[in-house]
């Protein structure tokens, strides 16, 4: 990596980053709607379904997506070239996103789902660009994985700010415009990111690669297992909150797209406000930290399940606040504790950890709405509460055995 212009290297691979998880949340405002609040047509009945059912098996599909996509993305990088892969993974989903765009126009359900699952597959490039964050020169690695984690979690926060605003124009223009965004990121990678050498491309084929050397092989180290499991309990617990407060407002509070969006745009003006200011340096204290908030946030997303009154979406906006504490401290506690396992590898597992969370949510939420939306966010609680404690602990054991 070029140390002309590390700023730019940067902001462009932020700016690739948020993109990536702009179009994974993009529909949530406008799938629920779409489904659960518009008149029966072959899409939101497809095959007679239940239309929550449909919600639920189409939310589930991106994530499943992304979390393949993550899987393989990050080692083929390592293996063929960073830029050359980043760059193939954009050209398709400009591609991808546009073929979504004109699934939804002509109200084709399976076209539709397939679109959202091919663009996961390529947005699983985030884990190389947290990957090449690191090897930026002149550039603290702790600040350059902290502004690319802002990003992503920020995107899933943009993404359903601006399918909300958007979908008045129709419900095919967030995803012409998250086409557009993605070509604007594809020619910043070229002119930004310089090639790089690979790292002994010539070792394994691209089948081998993807067979022997995805981020799963990490979990044979029992400590990354036992941890990878508690991130999971949480990262449940924050991707059923994302996934589904849109559908809480549309149930309690007959909200449509647009006011969807009013309440994600405060929220992420709370996030961004946090995740800005330095609160830390340095990675100690960072997993006790962590799991405090995990907590924190475990507390929060039962209340405001509970709460179907206005008090409730006061609580999604204050959401925010332990959300964008935990992420600004356990990733950087991964990068530090399991450096030596390669960033790409470590990355490539947090991303696929957060994708697996969003498509096991989707699944089992989708069914869970059948019967009540606020079991949802209860199950997410329970869920980001046990990950939580097991995180305390862990740092507890850790610590004594430090002294």
């Amino acid at each position: 990596m070029s140390n002309r212009h590390p700023m730019l290297a940067l902001l462009i691979l932020c700016a690739i980053a948020l993109i990536s998880t702009v179009g994974a949340s993009l529909p949530y405002p406008i799938l629920a709607p779409l489904f659960v609040d518009t008149a029966p047509d072959r899409f939101n009945h497809f095959l007679g379904l239940p239309p929550k059912l449909l919600l639920g098996i189409t939310l589930a599909l991106n994530p499943l997506g992304c979390l393949l996509g993550s899987m393989v993305l990050g080692p083929l990088a390592d293996r063929f070239g960073q830029r050359k892969v980043l760059a193939w993974s954009l050209g398709l989903a400009v591609l991808l996103h546009a073929l979504t765009a004109l699934a939804l126009q002509a109200r084709l359900l399976p076209l539709f789902m397939l679109g959202r699952f091919a663009v996961g597959l390529v947005e699983g490039n985030t884990a190389i660009a947290r990957a090449i964050s690191v090897s930026i020169p002149g550039l603290d690695r702790n600040r350059g994985l902290s502004l690319i984690n802002s990003a992503l979690y920020a995107g899933w926060l943009v993404g359903p700010m601006l399918g909300g605003a958007t979908v008045g124009w129709g419900y095919s223009v967030p995803f012409w415009i998250a086409s557009a965004a993605v070509l604007c990121c594809l020619i910043g990678c070229w002119l930004a990111l310089p090639g790089d050498t690979p790292s002994h491309a010539n070792d394994h084929t691209l089948w081998q690669t993807i067979r022997h050397r995805n981020v799963l092989s990490l979990l044979r180290d029992p400590a990354i297992r036992q941890l990878a499991l508690l991130q999971m309990g949480v990262a449940i617990g924050i991707s059923g909150f994302y996934e589904f407060y849109p559908l809480w407002l549309v149930e309690y509070h007959r909200f449509d797209s647009q006011q969807i969006s009013w309440v994600t745009a405060v929220l992420c003006i709370v996030m961004t406000g946090i995740s800005s200011i330095p609160l830390y340096k340095g990675t100690e204290g960072a997993l006790p930290q962590a799991g405090r908030y995990a907590l924190l946030l475990a507390a929060a997303i039962a209340l405001q399940a509970l709460w179907t009154s206005w008090a409730g979406i006061v609580v999604i906006v204050l959401v925010g606040l332990p959300i964008s504490l935990y992420n600004t401290r356990m990733p950087i506690y991964w990068s530090e504790r399991f450096a030596s396992q390669g960033q790409g590898s470590v990355m490539g597992l947090l991303a696929s950890i957060f994708f697996l969370s969003n498509m096991l949510i989707a699944v089992i939420g989708g069914g869970l709405t059948l019967l009540d939306t606020r079991l949802v966010l209860l199950l997410g609680a329970g869920c980001c509460a046990w990950g939580a404690w097991g995180i305390l602990r862990l740092a507890r054991r850790t610590h004594l055995q430090e002294a």
